[in-house]
C-alpha cells in the first residue's frame, strides 16, 4: 500500500469498545432495573380464624374437648390447643387456604393431622387415628 505524505492511514476499528459512561439517566434505569424487589407484607390470616374457638370431637371412647386458639403470626397464622387440664400444644405446619384450615396437633402417643372448613363462626372437619376417621367440630368463643 502506498502513503501519500501528510496522510494517516484508516484506522481500524478496536477490537474492545469503551462501555459509555453511565448518564445520569441511564444510571437511573439501571438502579430501577437492578432493585431488590419491595418488601412484600406477610400476607396476614384470614381474620374469620383468629380467635378462640371451642373445640370437640367424639372419639368412640369419650369426648375430646378444648380450645383452639389462633393469633397472627408473621408466617400467617400460628395456633394452639388448650386441653380440658390447661395443658396447651402448639398446632404445627398450620395452613390456611381460603376458607380451609389445616395443622398437626402432636400428642404424646400420636401425630393428628386435622383438617377442617369454616363456616361462619363453625369450624367443621376431620382427623384420622388408628382406628378410624374422627368428626370434630368448634365453635368461636363470643368475643370480650
Amino acid at each position: 500500500m502506498r502513503r501519500r505524505r501528510g496522510r494517516l492511514p484508516p484506522r481500524r476499528p478496536p477490537d474492545r469498545v469503551p462501555a459509555p459512561q453511565p448518564t445520569l439517566a441511564s444510571a437511573e434505569v439501571v438502579r430501577t432495573a437492578t432493585a431488590p424487589p419491595a418488601a412484600t407484607a406477610t400476607p396476614s390470616p384470614a381474620p374469620s380464624f383468629l380467635g378462640e374457638w371451642d373445640f370437640r370431637a367424639d372419639a368412640g371412647t369419650g369426648i375430646i374437648a378444648g380450645t383452639l386458639r389462633f393469633r397472627p403470626d408473621p408466617a400467617g397464622l400460628a395456633g394452639v390447643y388448650v386441653g380440658m387440664r390447661g395443658n396447651a400444644t402448639a398446632l404445627s405446619n398450620l395452613r390456611v387456604t381460603g376458607n380451609r384450615i389445616a395443622f398437626d396437633l402432636v400428642a404424646p402417643r400420636a401425630v393428628w393431622h386435622l383438617e377442617g372448613t369454616l363456616s361462619g363462626d363453625r369450624l367443621e372437619g376431620t382427623f384420622q387415628t388408628a382406628e378410624r376417621t374422627i368428626r370434630w367440630t368448634a365453635a368461636r368463643k363470643p368475643g370480650p
